[in-house]
């Protein structure tokens, strides 16, 4: 989520940067419950997917608010 934040809050040049760094964390911190055996690999698994699952969700709330329905920018008929 704060990689998302960046995103929205810099320039294009930093995009990239921001992610490339969020997404090694966390598979390290996953790696790293596996390893020192205090998770088994299915419950690190099913963490990764649950917050997957609760990113996508906040993603879409932001981003609802940010385009509140009926505020979208006129779509021109080309036809």
């Amino acid at each position: 989520m704060l990689a998302y934040l960046a995103i929205r809050v810099t320039t294009a040049r930093w995009h990239a940067p921001a992610v490339l760094a969020a997404v090694p964390i966390a598979l390290t911190i996953g790696a790293s419950r596996i390893l020192l055996q205090v998770h088994y690999t299915s419950d690190v698994v099913a963490r990764f997917s649950s917050g997957l699952s609760w990113l996508v969700l906040c993603i879409a709330w932001c981003e609802s608010r940010r385009h509140p329905c009926g505020k979208h920018a006129p779509v021109s008929a080309a036809a």
